[in-house]
């Protein structure tokens, strides 16, 4: 679903990397998980640039492994409330 919407917006002319501040998504989610949603992103020269957090109760080494591999910019595990803020804040920094 966020995919179709974010590759939508792009079929619109939308430049998602300037108009979205970042995409936090979940390496569990029902129709397409965290991993392959990060990879359809930037496997798309249009979403490239967008800026993506993986915030997930699942961790440990094969997790930290994926999140490179696919190329998401930034893991926050779960129940870490502040640092989830520090990385919003951060990313408002670079972008503002």
């Amino acid at each position: 679903m966020a995919f179709n919407l974010l590759k939508q917006w792009c079929d619109e002319g939308v430049d998602v990397g300037n108009e979205l501040l970042m995409m936090i998504t979940d390496a569990e989610m029902p129709e397409m998980d965290g991993y392959k949603l990060t990879h359809e992103v930037r496997s798309d020269p249009r979403m490239r640039s967008l800026f993506v957090t993986l915030n997930t109760s699942l961790s440990g080494s094969f997790n930290e492994a994926m999140v490179e591999k696919v190329g998401c910019d930034r893991f926050i595990s779960k129940f870490q409330p502040d640092l989830l803020v520090e990385v919003v804040q951060d990313r408002m920094r670079e972008v503002l």
